[in-house]
């Protein structure tokens, strides 16, 4: 159907131009006065009135069989008339237009129709202008031109119709083949389309996954933007922690040194004390072994004076017993007188001896008693000495073992003041790393930094990326859903 309206549109367009010219063909003959007006006139209404039937029949149905009828029976009353009429012998000729608008039809027998048509007028009118004219050389020469003229282009143009109606049908054939093997794509096509829009789906869905984790991935980069900014300040904060850690090793460095120094004169006076208090542990013991003989030789001393005592008690009584004879003998010479003179001298002089006698062992009595009781002064004296030289001893004793603890705990801090000394050694060997670390951990996180904000513009084009895969996704969805409805 859309081809005969093409057809129709086609034929009414050239049909029209054809009539216009030739109006203003005759209008122009009826200005020079070689047409009445009445002919005028008829011709027009032959001329014009099929081309405003064709307009009028394609307005109100595109499709209508109608046109190409109106059209050629309109145009062969007008031709035939025409012919008939006019004085001029190239009236033949306007049928070779009208032989040109058929063929747009494709119709092998319309187009056969209207040929033979020409044929047959044009043959008639060339023996009715010959025979009008005169049967001369040059008007039976005119008539063959005309005859021959009208056959050739009848004939070419049947030939040339009837190549087109064939080649058409080839193309048709054609058409119709490619057309099967295009439904079949078409179905192949749909089906595909089908997969696809399900795959698309998918895609889409994926798309929109990617999408949503571009979106969490941009976010973030800007979290590590972030952090990594605040990891480089905090490792410059670090690095300036760490240079002061730094200078404190150094200073505990100086200071284990100085304990290990230190440690060491410690132990050598603590050595040099050890031997001090050997010294005064050995002169306790000789202090006390002498304090102990001090004492037996007190004590034997003190029994001697309590012999010398008793001795003096034996003089004090033999005095006493010497001085009672003494007066005895003085009683008995008294009483003997003159005789008993002498032996009175001797008593009194045994009385007076045993006088001083008694006076001399008082004196010794007292003597031996101060001397007793110096003696048990010197005694507790001594026994204080002793004793204290036992405290003093035992006060050695427990310096002594204070000194070994001490000595014990020396070496222990001389051998952890060495640990204490490789360890900050080695605490300065790990800061220096750490030192290198933090400045290896800067540099990283410089370039983290850098790498983040490149991530951060890649993800940001990713973003642009997928909007823009995502719309040809949706386009591919939506051409899917047309090749769908092709079905």
């Amino acid at each position: 159907m859309l081809e005969i309206r093409k057809a129709n549109n086609t034929c009414r367009k050239l049909f029209t131009i054809i009539t216009l010219i030739l109006f203003a063909a005759y209008t122009l003959e009826l200005v020079k006065g070689t047409k009445t007006l009445p002919m005028f006139l008829i011709l027009m209404v032959l001329d014009l009135g099929p081309m405003i039937a064709a307009h009028i029949i394609y307005s109100r149905n595109p499709e209508s069989e109608l046109i190409k009828h109106v059209v050629g029976i309109g145009y062969a009353v007008f031709y035939t008339v025409n012919c008939f009429v006019s004085p001029e012998q190239m009236v033949f000729t306007y049928a070779f237009p009208m032989l040109m608008v058929v063929t747009v039809f494709i119709d092998l027998a319309f187009s056969k129709l209207v040929s033979i048509g020409i044929a047959v007028i044009a043959v008639i009118h060339a023996f009715v202008y010959t025979s009008r004219v005169g049967f001369t050389n040059e008007s039976v020469a005119a008539m063959e031109i005309e005859i021959a003229a009208t056959v050739l282009v009848v004939t070419f143009n049947y030939i040339a119709n009837l190549f087109i109606v064939r080649m058409t049908e080839e193309k048709v054939k054609e058409i119709n083949e490619a057309g099967a093997k295009t439904s079949a794509m078409l179905k192949q096509i749909s089906d595909v389309a089908g997969d696809m829009a399900d795959e698309v789906a998918v895609v889409s869905g994926k798309m929109e996954q990617l999408s949503a984790s571009s979106a969490e991935t941009m976010n973030s980069m800007n979290e590590v933007q972030s952090g990594t900014l605040e990891t480089a300040n905090s490792v410059q904060t670090q690095m300036v922690k760490t240079e002061e850690i730094q200078a404190q090793i150094e200073k505990v460095a100086e200071a284990s040194k100085n304990i290990g120094i230190n440690a060491k004169d410690t132990a050598d006076a603590i050595s040099e004390g050890r031997g001090n208090i050997e010294k005064l542990i050995n002169q306790a013991k000789l202090s006390d072994e002498a304090g102990n003989g001090a004492v037996k030789e007190v004590e034997e001393l003190k029994s001697s004076t309590d012999q010398m005592e008793t001795i003096v008690q034996m003089i004090q009584k033999v005095a006493s017993q010497t001085s009672m004879l003494a007066l005895n003998a003085s009683i008995e010479a008294a009483r003997a007188g003159e005789a008993g003179r002498g032996f009175a001298v001797v008593a009194s002089s045994i009385s007076d001896l045993a006088s001083q006698t008694k006076s001399a062992t008082e004196e010794i009595s007292n003597l031996i008693s101060n001397l007793t009781k110096e003696m048990e002064d010197v005694a507790s004296a001594i026994l204080s000495l002793v004793e204290s030289n036992n405290v003093q001893n035992e006060s050695a004793q427990l310096t002594a073992e204070s000194f070994e603890k001490i000595a014990q705990n020396a070496d222990l801090i001389t051998t952890d003041s060495r640990e204490l000394s490789a360890t900050v050694s080695n605490l300065e060997s790990a800061n220096k790393k750490i030192v290198d670390s933090i400045q290896t951990i800067s540099a990283i996180t410089e370039e983290v930094t850098a790498h983040s904000q490149t991530t951060t513009e890649a993800t940001e084009q990713n973003q642009m990326i997928v909007k823009d895969v995502q719309g040809v996704v949706n386009e591919m969805m939506k051409n899917a859903d047309k090749l769908n409805a092709l079905k």
